[in-house]
């Protein structure tokens, strides 16, 4: 048996998780931009909407969304339909107007 298959099978369930988790959480830290996918918290959705669309796309079968441990992650492409979806624009400039922006606040 190599060293490999015998690490494959010391490691209980609970910790190829923990690996698996690790790995994960590592990767996504690296190169969080360059993996395509955006978490909550510089989502122009903001947090909360952020994590409802995701939970509404893993529920629904859509692809570009997942959650790794507390993030909610949405690929640029889903982030854009989701947006569209709410009928805010993903390149929408933000309004100088302080009656209109707080309009907008208020509508949310």
């Amino acid at each position: 048996m190599s060293s490999t298959d015998q690490l494959a099978v010391t490691l209980t369930v609970s910790q190829l998780r923990g690996v698996v988790a690790d790995a994960v959480r590592q990767a996504l830290t690296i190169a969080p931009s360059s993996n395509g996918m955006r978490d909550q918290r510089g989502s122009p959705l903001g947090p909360k909407r952020h994590a409802a669309c995701v939970r509404r796309r893993l529920a629904a079968g859509e692809p570009g969304a997942a959650r790794v441990g507390r993030r909610w992650l949405l690929s640029e492409a889903a982030l854009a339909e989701e947006l569209a979806r709410l009928g805010t624009e993903p390149d929408a400039e933000p309004s100088n107007d302080p009656i209109a922006q707080l309009k907008a606040d208020l509508a949310r």
